[in-house]
């Protein structure tokens, strides 16, 4: 008589602390790519928001003051004759300025303005709230105090800062995602044109650019 054959059961014993061992991975895979991501939002040197994450700000920053009618004020600053820092001390001397720069900006600022790297030696400010009129204040503690870092009491540092506000309407300004995107570049430009004039007056200095009822259209 043929037997027919069961083949045994097969059972899955789970060791002790599975659970346990497959939570602390994922833990441990969560927290490696939150450090990834502060890796990619902040620049290494400063440790301020990377251009891009800078930007990722800016977007929403701008959107939201057109959504409720706020101030923004986009500055950007620059450091005076940095070349000739690099070339005389060495980059390793060019990366500590930088760094004190960097520090100088930020501690000079409220803890809801956002400060980035926008490469080499410039960096860009985003004054929430802060109308035109108002600006220069905040910037103008920062030139101050870049000029009076004693750097090893014999490099001389000093930054130039233009700056552009975006003028809120009584009533919100609604655009579209294209003029949204329109109105950030004109901002970018409109500061960047007025860091070009504080350098042609003779650099630390700080000029702006009056806002205007026709950006964004």
């Amino acid at each position: 008589m043929k037997t027919t054959y069961y083949p045994p059961e097969i059972k899955i014993v789970r060791p002790r602390g599975f659970a346990r061992a497959l939570f602390k991975i994922a833990q441990e895979t969560v927290k490696e790519r939150n450090a990834l991501r502060e890796k990619v939002m902040h620049d290494s040197l400063t440790g301020l928001l990377s251009r891009g994450a800078f930007m990722e700000r800016y977007e929403a920053m701008l959107s939201a003051a057109l959504r409720h009618g706020r101030n923004l004020t986009m500055a950007m600053i620059d450091i005076d004759h940095f070349k000739k820092i690099n070339d005389t001390y060495g980059h390793p001397i060019g990366d500590w300025v930088l760094q004190e720069v960097a520090k100088t900006i930020k501690n000079s600022l409220r803890s809801s303005d956002v400060t980035g790297r926008y490469g080499g030696e410039e960096f860009m400010v985003l004054l929430e709230e802060t109308p035109f009129d108002k600006a220069k204040i905040p910037l103008e503690r920062i030139r101050e105090k870049v000029e009076g870092l004693s750097l090893q009491n014999k490099i001389k540092v000093t930054v130039s800062v233009g700056y552009a506000s975006y003028l809120p309407h009584e009533v919100p300004h609604i655009l579209s995602s294209k003029e949204q995107t329109r109105l950030r570049q004109e901002l970018i430009e409109r500061a960047d044109e007025a860091l070009y004039q504080a350098k042609k007056s003779g650099r630390n200095h700080i000029c702006g650019s009056p806002p205007s009822d026709e950006m964004g259209k």
